[in-house]
């Protein structure tokens, strides 16, 4: 079997723009993640038996020294171009790891699906509508799962005035925490510029931030083990992914998963294939009415550097099963185990 993973920041998709990976900027946090869910899934893909690997690398980066991994340096676009489709062509298996911001995860696919790819990600429908975060909302509002109250604001129009108590605001393509805003008064909206792009306003939910990774195919999506976030506020109220730790709590990771299968069976199954994520919210209460929904990824999440390594079973090999038609079993040992958004992990006495 040959698999091509193609990820975006760290495989050429930036060349022509400034990579910076230790500057702090958008950008470089694209690259760190990136560059931690690139090295878990290939290692895990290249301990298949009778595996190839393949993956794209940003000339401006240091190599990749991955036992089985084929790296391929690409210095411009037509580099980047013309490998991209081969790889797609000649691959059993093509996965794109790339964020949903300006479309990139959505036109990623499906240049490579037209390449003859073979993909390990959601159809085109599942990912347009994943990547707005409004429209996601109103689906799921309207199939009555709880999510945050909130509105729509086009580029250039005034924000609203109706909001009261904290707020988050963030753009409709987002991805992660990048360019999302606590604001403790609503009222500090009025006196702001008028957005520059398509943005939304949220009424704030407090509790604990986790997440749900699903693997999906045609039988169906299978709940990975539950994560908490480790997501922080500065005193601007720009927030940050950091990384996170399993939800040991069994109540709590139970609550979770519910809210998070509720949230998938809005969307069609057979148009969600590969890695899904729902990020959400437990509430204070612990009948969960407090929970609510954030959004959905349809992609590889962050988490799933930390969740291989307590996988008691490949989970790239689950991922392969699932396309092809199986419903895959993983479990999980419980332990404390917490990770870093650049793919360091730490056990509770490590800490």
């Amino acid at each position: 079997m040959r698999v091509f993973l193609y990820e975006f920041a760290t495989g050429g998709g930036l060349i022509g723009q400034r990579l910076d990976v230790d500057g702090g900027s958008n950008l470089a946090e694209l690259t760190v993640e990136g560059q931690a869910m690139l090295v878990a899934l290939a290692e895990d893909f290249a301990k298949l038996p009778d595996t190839q690997v393949v993956t794209l690398r940003d000339a401006r980066l240091r190599a990749l020294s991955l036992s089985n991994v084929e790296s391929i340096t690409v210095a411009s676009f037509a580099e980047h171009d013309s490998w991209c489709s081969r790889l797609a062509a000649e691959a059993d298996w093509t996965l794109v790891i790339a964020p949903e911001t300006d479309g990139l995860l959505e036109a990623c696919c499906q240049r490579l699906a037209a390449a003859r790819g073979r993909l390990l990600n959601c159809s085109p429908a599942t990912l347009a509508l994943a990547a707005d975060k409004q429209a996601t909302a109103e689906r799921l509002a309207a199939a009555g799962v709880p999510v945050p109250r909130g509105v729509s604001i086009a580029a250039g129009d005034r924000w609203p005035t109706h909001f009261t108590g904290p707020i988050v605001i963030k753009p409709r393509d987002g991805v992660g925490a990048m360019e999302v805003e606590r604001l403790d008064d609503a009222g500090v909206l009025a006196r702001r510029m008028p957005p520059v792009k398509p943005m939304r306003v949220e009424a704030y939910c407090p509790g604990i931030a986790a997440s749900v990774l699903f693997i999906c195919g045609p039988a169906g999506c299978t709940p990975l083990a539950p994560c908490r976030q480790q997501i922080e506020t500065d005193a601007a109220g720009r927030l940050s992914y950091r990384g996170g730790s399993l939800l040991v709590d069994r109540e709590l990771a139970e609550r979770a998963t519910r809210l998070a299968e509720k949230a998938l069976k809005t969307l069609r199954n057979e148009e969600c294939k590969g890695f899904v994520g729902v990020d959400l919210v437990l509430g204070n209460a612990s009948d969960g009415r407090d929970d609510c929904v954030i959004e959905i990824n349809p992609r590889l999440t962050t988490s799933y550097v930390g969740l291989r390594q307590v996988a008691r079973s490949s989970l790239a090999a689950a991922l392969v099963d699932a396309a092809s038609g199986k419903r895959p079993h993983v479990e999980f040992d419980s332990q404390e185990l917490h990770f870093t958004a650049d793919g360091q992990i730490f056990y509770s006495l490590d800490r």
